[in-house]
């Protein structure tokens, strides 16, 4: 409801509310991301040849038929699953320190958000109005620390935490592959702390490494 109550103003990825239909369409990169969703609804499926973010397309095909083509429904729609974003961080206070240090997180987040979408013509980001991958790269990354610290927390614990974790960076991958480069830096993270002599720490790595 926040960020729905924020008008979007006109920037580089998206355009002023014309009449007929006052709807803010989107332009540059947002506009080849919501063109390529709606070619794979209509049944062409990928057209422009290697595609780095599928999963991200994939959200926004799935949002495009859900609101009918309607775009404005469409992005009231992805505001409504990225809402939750706030929650996750809130979750990772939480779990790292304690619930006030979570709910502060959470609404910093939260303002963070309403001040780009206020922003935007002044200052190039992007924001959960656009159907740019940023934001849902920023969701999956949450998911990606949940499991993340849910798999650290519990070093001994069942052997699906570091699968849960290694699909959750993988999935995160198919949004955007920038997601990458945090491979290693968990590997090296988990290696260092938990002990690389300790068989336990290797049978957990191989299992994140291959989900």
């Amino acid at each position: 409801v926040a960020w729905q109550s924020v008008p979007v103003p006109a920037s580089r990825f998206t355009t002023a509310a014309y009449p007929p239909n006052f709807t803010n369409y989107p332009y540059s990169d947002a506009a080849d991301y919501a063109i390529q969703a709606e070619l794979i609804l209509s049944g062409n499926g990928f057209t422009e040849g290697f595609v780095d973010k599928p999963l991200h397309l994939t959200f926004l095909a799935c949002l495009n038929w859900l609101a009918g083509s309607d775009f404005s429904k469409m992005i009231m729609l992805q505001k409504a699953v990225l809402a939750v974003i706030p929650g996750l961080v809130f979750l990772i206070g939480l779990r790292l320190y304690n619930r006030p240090a979570g709910a502060m997180a959470g609404l910093l987040v939260l303002f963070i958000q309403m001040n780009n979408l206020a922003t935007a013509p002044n200052i190039q980001s992007t924001n959960v109005s656009m159907t740019m991958s940023e934001p849902w790269t920023a969701l999956s990354l949450l998911f990606c620390c949940l499991a993340i610290i849910n798999w650290w927390e519990n070093p001994a614990g069942s052997l699906w935490l570091p699968a849960l974790a290694g699909g959750a960076v993988g999935l995160a991958v198919l949004i955007r592959l920038n997601i990458m480069v945090l491979i290693p830096l968990v590997i090296f993270i988990w290696l260092f702390f938990s002990g690389m002599k300790k068989k336990r720490t290797w049978i957990s790595l191989v299992i994140f490494s291959l989900c």
